[in-house]
């Protein structure tokens, strides 16, 4: 059985997850496919810096744990986060909007296997997709 998760960490990664946001907006992933490989994540680690340095170093900490998705806790904060999409996702659906096939294909790629309970959820986002 995986240790339990810390439940502060995790909302600690959420919190700064979307520092970056701030000066950039919400990137599409499609982005990446236009600029050289890996200036996405320099644009948004330079961007999360720059909000984050006024904070703490704590807070940028969190934000590279985040983005490098080195621990259990940053993988699951990256779970919940792609999740949350999915209840939205539905919910658009459900009110009628289009041109979301991108975001239920990211949806279905979803990896849970390492967190149970989570892979509840993304089964009835699944099965909700279904019949949106």
């Amino acid at each position: 059985m995986a240790p339990p998760l810390d439940l502060g960490r995790v909302l600690g990664l959420l919190a700064v997850h979307d520092a970056a946001e701030a000066l950039l907006g919400d990137w599409p992933r499609t982005v990446s496919e236009l600029l050289p490989p890996g200036a996405k994540a320099a644009a948004e680690s330079a961007a999360a810096d720059r909000v984050l340095a006024p904070l703490s170093v704590f807070a940028r900490d969190l934000a590279r744990e985040y983005a490098a998705a080195a621990t259990r806790e940053a993988r699951f904060a990256r779970l919940c986060d792609r999740l949350q999409m999915g209840v939205r996702l539905v919910a658009y659906i459900a009110s009628g909007r289009r041109g979301l096939a991108d975001f239920a294909a990211t949806l279905r790629r979803l990896d849970t296997t390492e967190f149970p309970a989570a892979a509840d959820l993304h089964r009835d986002l699944l099965t909700a997709l279904e019949f949106a």
